[in-house]
Order: structure tokens, then sequence, then C-alpha cells
């Protein structure tokens, strides 16, 4: 698992020059953690959707490797603040999806 503390001072902080879906500007400490969280929920074989901060749309996972929970998360909060030494954690929410992922399932996730 990747340490925060091990981020400093390589090129690691700062901004990314993107926005997540609140508006907020992206670190790049943000877009590291959402990749990190992303690839290892989707490698568990355990998630059909990941729904993260950090992304305008749900990731539906491909079907072949798709399992039966929807994974919404922010994967590093608080990183606004990492610089003043503060907390930060990830908020995380694990819900069962119930039957096939439809496309009006599909839509109402992306919205």
């Amino acid at each position: 698992m990747f340490n925060i503390r091990y981020s400093f001072p390589l090129p690691r902080v700062g901004l990314a020059g993107e926005t997540n879906v609140q508006g907020e500007e992206q670190k790049k400490l943000d877009v590291l953690s959402n990749d990190i969280m992303v690839n290892a929920l989707r490698a568990s074989g355990k998630t059909a959707v990941l729904v993260s901060e950090e992304l305008d749309d749900a990731i539906i996972i491909e079907e072949k490797y798709r399992g039966k929970y929807c994974v919404v998360f922010d994967p590093l909060d608080g990183s606004s603040n990492i610089d003043a030494g503060v907390n930060i954690g990830t908020i995380f929410g694990i819900y069962k999806v119930v039957g096939v992922i439809s496309p009006f399932l599909r839509k109402i996730i992306s919205c």
C-alpha cells in the first residue's frame, strides 16, 4: 500500500490541474489514491460498480470480472488540508447489487 508520508518531497504533491465532481481542485495525491482504489477494487473480482468522488462517471466492471457489490468512495478525504498535517483517510460505502445492471441503472448511476 502506498504511504502518504513517502510522497514528500517527490512530485506527487501539489495540484493535478483537474477538478472533481464537487468542483474542488484535485491534488496529485487525489488522482494517485483514486487509481490505487479503482485498480484494487477492480482486481478483487468482488465489485460490479465503482463510484468515486474523483470521477465524473461510475465505473461498470466488465461482465467477466464482475462481482456483487457497488463501492462508493472518496479515496483521500481531507487532501485539501494535507499541507497542514491534519488527519486524512478514505471514506467508503459498500452496497450489494441485486439483479442485472440494466441500461436504466447505468444511466442513473452516471447522473
